[in-house]
């Protein structure tokens, strides 16, 4: 059931008081489809009523035969038409005396409703939630009570509903002094009540100097009645903009201005937004029509195009009969007929969209003159979905019988007047045994003058909850939870209760107060430091382990505050560090002080957690000054390494360019004597000529290529990346090591794997790549063997394999392969010379384009070697320069 809720409300003619009260019958007459059933019930008068206009929508016949007038001329009112109060208000006459009637089970107000033939009704009003659909819109059921209004003679009941209605309520004497104020006025202001009584008018209202007062008590003393919006001032400071009813009273010789409050600052917003709403009828959700006698389309909204499927062209260009399959002309000249005469029409069709499928709509259709040419200005509404939820809210009646918890309705005397399903299957009898039953019968504790009290109490206080036990018919006793609130129902009170089983509840409990007690011996035992921390920075609770770790006892530690051992964050920054935290944690590195002054590293887990309605932030701090020490030690090993690496790649940069210089001068001297300038030379002169010159070009290689690695590793070589054809690249280096082939007897073979035309990439280093696979396949080959060349496309990719039936690879020179001046059999180096760079140089430009290289290779079975690149760089990875 829950706690009730009373809210006073004035109305818009500041002359009657709403009474809300939030009980069980509410959920009834918040149900659209009970008002409904209201609406056709020949002996309830059932208004349906726009609060934002205060027009009648429809109304029942009752209504008509209650009113006297058609149900015609009712839908062409207003509520001022009928309501003698707010006629009486209009004409500036004196307002009569608003009784408000504590609700009970009711939304209701009372007020004076004119008949037909002059006469004037006391009537009492009940009003709906808004509908669904219609945020303005309400159901209003009127009963009359005419007689009943004579009878009541208590005015007790008139000042308790002032003393506690919403709206403020302030009585003034004529030199501006407070005399009265109730509790809404207290609360809207911000004051006790002793204060208000002690100010005057001025004070509280900025608008109101001395000379203004007095203007203002001599239009209020003649006109008896007096409205406007105003302003007020509350204790904290703040200005609040009020709609203010003020009403001119004389009571014992004495007079008085009887003034009403309303708060409007939702109401200001409001109309804030309505001006923003009467730009919006282009956007607008529901789609609207403008159609013309003749039945043509005058103009559409956006959402009447997107409900369709048609474009606002294509629309203006059609008629109503384009989309409403069941009309005829005949039935659109009576529409319009009707609509001539009662100005506007409801109805539920389904109209036709252009795709050919029916869309059932709802359609309000309100007739409009506009310079001189008459229209019907209809508001589309799509029911599709509104249709579907229909089943569901048919079964929103049988909610009660059928709701989970258990549920009685108790007469004053303890009998019970009500019970649902799960009340029987709780206790075990049958609805007729309940019935018959009070609640002593189920509940032992209940004594009959205990019974007596608790009515008593649940009348006072209206709504509760509190425990008990139960008995079953089985004579079982059960824990239970009841909420009961205390409910008037036509002219009898009731007792509402919801009775909920909690065995389940208090194992849960139980189970809940053990795991409490076991994460407490947690946190005590665990030897990383815990300390949870207030939203503003002191100590809600530690461990044993973080006092320890700081030298602090836990109860020095629960008296300071986390800027007390932080050395690294000052108080604002660990503030927002606090109150920025979130339940999903972070974890962050610090410095903390102890108590003797060492400063330690500290790793800091943290993360907001909720407990007895508060936030805290609770922190897992582990000491990690040794490991941070440890840390440190391993990065300045790591920047000697680097730093020794590059002096060696920088050493041998240098030293290969100051070798190249004597070989050169070597290789050249060697073939100028070879060539016979300086005189002729013997066989055996030429031999060992030959031997110095190729030595010597030999060396040359192994010094270029460690040149080469050294400008890599040093990261001084760059990419320079032009588009070129693929396949005569490929065929050049083909040329190139073919004459290496043909000397060894090895098949070079060439496979092309729809190859695209042109790459984009660094073309020496491509064409410098696959030389030294392909150099290095022939070099391992024996006679009569066969080295494949294949490419083609992966995905973005490039690939090429080179694929040779040479001596084969082990599993346990894997390792070697890639590795600078390491050769896989250095016993065969007299075979296979080389400087074992070649493959190192091959991974490094091919890593630099972004690709990879993979190897597959048995024991004299030969090798395969894939690389892929790129069809084109990805630039934000790698960093190149591109060249024209």
């Amino acid at each position: 059931m829950g706690k009730k809720r009373y809210h006073w409300e004035q109305t818009g003619d500041n002359s009657s008081l709403f009474c809300y009260e939030e009980t069980l019958i509410d959920y009834f007459l918040k149900n659209e489809e009970t008002y409904r059933d209201l609406f056709q019930n020949d002996r309830t008068v059932v208004l349906l009523i726009d609060q934002s206009t205060c027009k009648i929508i429809d109304a029942n016949h009752t209504a008509s035969e209650f009113y006297g007038w058609s149900l015609e001329e009712l839908k062409k009112m207003d509520i001022s038409d009928i309501d003698a109060v707010i006629m009486e208000s209009r004409k500036g006459k004196e307002n009569s005396s608003i009784e408000c009637k504590n609700a009970g089970d009711k939304n209701y107000f009372f007020s004076k409703h004119m008949l037909s033939s002059g006469e004037v009704r006391d009537v009492k009003i009940y009003r709906s939630d808004p509908l669904k659909k219609e945020k303005d819109v309400n159901y209003v059921v009127v009963r009359d009570v005419t007689e009943q209004k004579r009878t009541e003679k208590d005015l007790h009941l008139a000042f308790f509903a002032l003393e506690n209605a919403f709206d403020p309520v302030v009585w003034v004497k004529s030199n501006g002094q407070m005399f009265y104020v109730n509790k809404a006025a207290c609360n809207l202001l911000g004051y006790t009540e002793e204060e208000l009584l002690s100010m005057s008018v001025s004070d509280v209202n900025p608008n109101f100097t001395s000379s203004m007062w007095d203007e203002h008590w001599i239009n209020v003393r003649s006109n008896k009645t007096y409205f406007n919006e105003s302003s007020v001032r509350t204790k904290s400071g703040n200005i609040l903009p009020v709609e203010i009813t003020v009403n001119y009273l004389n009571y014992k010789g004495e007079e008085y201005h009887c003034t009403f409050f309303r708060n409007i600052t939702k109401r200001k917003n409001a109309e804030e937004e309505l001006k923003k709403a009467s730009h919006s009828l282009e956007n607008s959700k529901d789609a609207v029509a403008w159609l013309e006698k003749n039945g043509n389309v005058f103009y559409v909204n956006k959402a009447a195009c997107d409900l369709t499927g048609y474009s606002k062209d294509e629309m203006l260009s059609m008629s109503v009969f384009s989309f409403d399959p069941e009309l005829t002309q005949e039935s659109w000249k009576e529409h319009w007929e009707k609509l001539c005469n009662e100005k506007t029409s409801l109805a539920e069709v389904d109209v036709r969209t252009n795709s050919g499928e029916m869309c059932p709509v709802e359609i309000i259709s309100n007739y409009m003159n506009y310079e001189g040419k008459e229209y019907d200005c209809t508001f589309i509404r799509d029911l599709t979905e509104r249709k579907k939820t229909e089943k569901g809210l048919n079964l929103a009646c049988f909610s009660l019988e059928n709701f989970s918890d258990a549920v009685f309705w108790t007469r004053k005397t303890g009998e019970f007047f009500f019970a649902n399903k799960s009340a029987c299957d709780l206790l075990g009898y049958s609805k007729e045994e309940l019935l018959t039953m009070s609640v002593p019968d189920i509940d032992p504790v209940f004594t009959e003058d205990m019974w007596n009290e608790h009515w008593k109490l649940v009348t006072e206080k209206k709504s509760f909850t509190f425990h008990s036990m139960h008995l079953t018919k089985e004579k079982r006793l059960l824990p239970v939870e009841i909420s009961v609130n205390h409910m008037i129902y036509g002219e009898e009170e009731y007792n509402c209760a919801i009775i909920k089983d909690i065995s389940e509840r208090l194992k849960s409990e139980n189970a809940l107060s053990e795991e409490v007690h076991w994460r407490r011996l947690l946190m005590e035992q665990s030897r990383d430091g815990m300390v949870i921390l207030e939203m503003d920075g002191s100590v809600f609770e530690t461990n044993p382990a973080f006092a320890e770790m700081l030298g602090y006892t836990v109860s020095e530690i629960q008296n300071m505050y986390v800027w007390d051992w932080d050395a690294n964050f000052d108080r604002d920054h660990l503030l927002n560090m606090i109150q920025s935290s979130d339940f999903q944690g972070i974890l962050f590195e610090t410095k903390q002080k102890c108590k003797d002054g060492t400063i330690l590293n500290v790793e800091i887990n943290s993360n907001l957690m909720a407990y007895s309605g508060k936030k805290l932030v609770f922190c897992v701090c582990r000491d990690i000054t040794e490991r941070k020490k440890y840390s440190d030690e391993l990065l300045k090993a790591k920047i000697t390494a680097e730093e020794a690496s590059l002096a060696k790649n920088e050493f041998l940069a240098t030293m290969s360019h100051e070798l190249r210089t004597p070989l050169n001068s070597i290789i050249g001297f060697s073939e100028i004597i070879k060539g016979g300038d300086f005189g002729e030379i013997n066989e055996a002169q030429t031999e060992y000529i030959d031997y110095i010159s190729k030595s010597g070009k030999h060396l040359l290689n192994v010094i270029n290529d460690i040149l080469d690695l050294s400008k890599i590793e040093a990261g001084r070589v760059e990419l320079n990346y032009e588009k070129f054809n693929l396949s005569d690249s490929i065929n050049e280096i083909k040329m190139s090591v073919t004459p290496m082939a043909m000397k060894k007897g090895v098949d070079l073979e060439l496979k092309y794997n729809s190859l695209p035309e042109m790459i984009f990439a660094d073309r020496t280093k491509f064409k410098e790549i696959i030389y030294n696979l392909a150099s290095n396949a022939i070099k391992f080959t024996p006679e009569n063997g066969k080295v494949t060349i294949e490419a083609g496309t992966v995905d973005s990719s490039v690939y090429l394999n080179i694929q040779d039936t040479g001596i084969g690879i082990s599993l346990n020179d894997m390792d070697k392969l890639f590795q600078p001046f390491r050769q896989i059999k250095p016993c065969l180096n007299h075979d296979f010379k080389g400087s074992g760079l070649g493959l190192a140089i091959a991974k490094k430009f091919i890593e630099m384009h972004g690709g990879s290289i993979s190897v597959q290779s048995n024991p004299g079975e030969g090798s395969s070697f894939v690389f892929r690149i790129p069809k084109e760089p990805e630039y934000d990875n790698i960093n190149i320069e591109q060249t024209d």
